[in-house]
């Protein structure tokens, strides 16, 4: 794996490269932003999609060097933020021992998102560091901040902000939690009217339009269900995509609807409960609804699934050998695989999509019937015998 990140990290500094495609945005829409101009013109083809304030955060101490060591310092944080996420992960979250096993799957599994995610030079490595330490405040019990850590990780794509529900569904709820971090995520985004009101309305414009072309993003490079349901409803209407889009979003309201229900159902019946006689039940509440998380966002990019590494590592030495299997091979199978000029094929770019279907799907075996699973760590009494 290590070998991997440096070729990667080569790769985004030999030119000439289109690697680091994000961070060159980033960097050009602060360039705007300094000159006092409007980084969110609609008639761009991929226009700043972040706030103001967050722009400025990321780009404002890069400007003062050249684009070229601005780059160099963009990809080495990176590195920096891929160990931090794998201590953070070893020290609350689950024992990584760099067993062979372990090794190739964060290789591979995925189609291992944290060499996407340098090769792209996206900012989903922070986010993903602020939601993963916001767990670790949660499972040590400190809920004020968890909610802040969210309220970070949500300023620059506000989809994260969904995990605050987890405050509503631990043993004891917390509400208090749950509002002071609604406000602190509100007070947060607030500076940007504060210091920047003149962009705000086209910044809006631009999320509410939803028309570019990084909406409609399909396949490997966006394998969420929305991008599927889009590609399924395209058999229909292959020259319709407006209509298609349409289709697919009531789809996938359906399929989120359907997920939605059955968590629910789980977790009164069967979670809620039960919570005191386990105690892995927190983490595997967190693990399950990340899952729950990366199939309900209509736009969940290849690089996102870093979410969901440790929480399918987890379940994979926690669940039976006939959940394993298919688990394993939708995690491993390649993504690119699509036969082109084959409509119907285009199913074969969503295994991640699959894969966190499965894992979903296992987490709540494993909270509805705690006894069908293995425990972490095989091997101990009373363990099943095909574990």
């Amino acid at each position: 794996m290590i070998a991997l990140l440096l070729f990667e990290t080569w790769k985004s500094f030999y030119p000439p490269t289109f690697h680091q495609g994000d961070f060159k945005l980033y960097f050009s829409c602060e360039q705007i932003l300094a000159r006092g101009g409007n980084p969110y013109d609609a008639s761009s083809q991929m226009p700043c999609l972040y706030s103001p304030i967050v722009l400025k955060t990321l780009g404002a101490p890069l400007l003062a060097f050249s684009p070229v060591t601005a780059q160099y310092l963009w990809v080495f944080l990176k590195l920096s933020v891929v160990a931090g996420l794998i201590l953070l992960w070893k020290r609350y979250f689950f024992n990584i021992s760099f067993s062979v096993f372990e090794l190739i799957f964060f290789a591979l599994a995925y189609g291992n998102p944290f060499l996407i995610d340098i090769g792209a030079g996206n900012i989903s490595g922070f986010e993903q560091l602020f939601l993963w330490s916001g767990f670790a405040f949660l499972l040590a019990d400190r809920p004020f901040l968890f909610g802040l850590c969210v309220a970070l990780a949500a300023q620059a794509k506000l989809t994260p902000l969904i995990f605050l529900a987890l405050l509503l569904v631990w043993k004891k709820p917390r509400w208090s939690a749950f509002f002071v971090s609604l406000v602190s995520f509100m007070a947060i985004f607030g500076l940007n009217f504060i210091f920047y009101p003149h962009l705000m309305d086209s910044f809006f414009k631009i999320l509410r339009a939803g028309q570019g072309s990084w909406w409609y993003e399909v396949g490997a490079i966006n394998p969420s269900s929305f991008a599927f349901f889009v590609q399924l409803s395209q058999l229909e209407w292959p020259g319709n995509l407006a209509r298609a889009a349409t289709f697919a979003t009531v789809l996938t309201s359906g399929f989120i609807g359907i997920l939605g229900g059955l968590s629910l159902w789980t977790y009164v019946k069967k979670i809620r409960p039960y919570w005191a006689a386990d105690p892995a039940m927190p983490l595997k509440v967190i693990f399950w609804f990340c899952a729950l998380y990366a199939l309900s966002m209509p736009r969940f990019k290849n690089y996102s699934y870093i979410l969901m590494l440790i929480p399918t590592l987890y379940i994979l030495k926690s669940i039976r050998l006939a959940w394993q299997v298919p688990i394993l091979i939708c995690c491993f199978l390649d993504r690119r695989a699509v036969l082109h000029g084959i409509p119907a094929a285009f199913f074969l770019a969503y295994f991640n999509l699959y894969a966190v279907l499965l894992v979903w799907a296992a987490y709540t075996v494993c909270l509805k019937n705690p006894n069908y699973c293995c425990p972490v760590g095989a091997g101990t009494a009373g363990a099943p015998p095909d574990c």
